[in-house]
């Protein structure tokens, strides 16, 4: 299954409009109450878990990493792409067979750490995040090589590329909410931010297709 996306923009106020309905604005008094942290996953401290389900086509193996209090990381490596998932029983949500079509790897050759930015709301004492932002390194490859169960697309020129991969995060679920080229887009990490902040409420994991944020074009997808 192909993803379809709905294209973004941002504005001159920093806020998002897209072609389609959906983005709800952020008050200033909930922008006071949304903090980010940040936390990092490296295989050789996570926990090595069983592969290779239906669901989440697994070739090279899986891991469970610490997160969030609540929230541990689900990491699978199918050779040529990745999946990364969060919450309990991660594997078991859309996010474990989303990935990207091309290559794509949040690790690099020189670095075995990866950085997640979560981006969550203090309620009553505790950190509840509703998204988490990562960087995928990508480089362009056969539309044919991923799994039959994931989901993917390319969008951009060939070469290599760095995406920002924006994912919704509840108690019960997780899911790609929006995709930006980090490479085409000199503030791309504001983009990201705002599509955490802005698109979050609105978004179904069951139904929605992930959104492209901003420009495209020089980074794989």
């Amino acid at each position: 299954m192909r993803h379809t996306f709905t294209t973004c923009a941002l504005v001159a106020s920093a806020v998002l409009a897209c072609t389609v309905s959906g983005a709800t604005l952020v008050s200033a008094s909930e922008k006071a109450r949304i903090k980010s942290r940040f936390t990092t996953i490296e295989l050789t401290s996570c926990e090595a878990i069983k592969t290779g389900t239906e669901s989440s086509p697994v070739g090279l193996g899986a891991w469970s990493c610490k997160g969030l209090s609540g929230y541990p990381v689900y990491v699978a490596d199918a050779g040529l792409r990745q999946f990364i998932s969060f919450g309990v029983n991660g594997r078991t949500r859309r996010a474990a067979t989303q990935t990207l079509q091309a290559f794509s790897s949040v690790f690099t050759a020189q670095h075995s750490r990866a950085t997640i930015e979560w981006r969550f709301r203090r309620t009553d004492g505790r950190d509840v995040p509703y998204a988490t932002i990562m960087r995928f390194y990508t480089s362009s490859g056969s539309k044919t090589a991923r799994g039959d169960a994931s989901e993917g697309t390319t969008v951009g020129a060939g070469g290599k590329g760095d995406v920002l991969v924006v994912t919704k995060v509840t108690p019960t679920d997780a899911c790609h909410l929006a995709l930006i080229d980090a490479r085409a887009n000199p503030d791309a990490i504001l983009l990201a931010r705002s599509a955490a902040d802005e698109l979050t409420a609105d978004f179904n994991c069951r139904t929605d297709p992930p959104r492209v944020v901003g420009a495209t074009g020089r980074s794989p997808m």
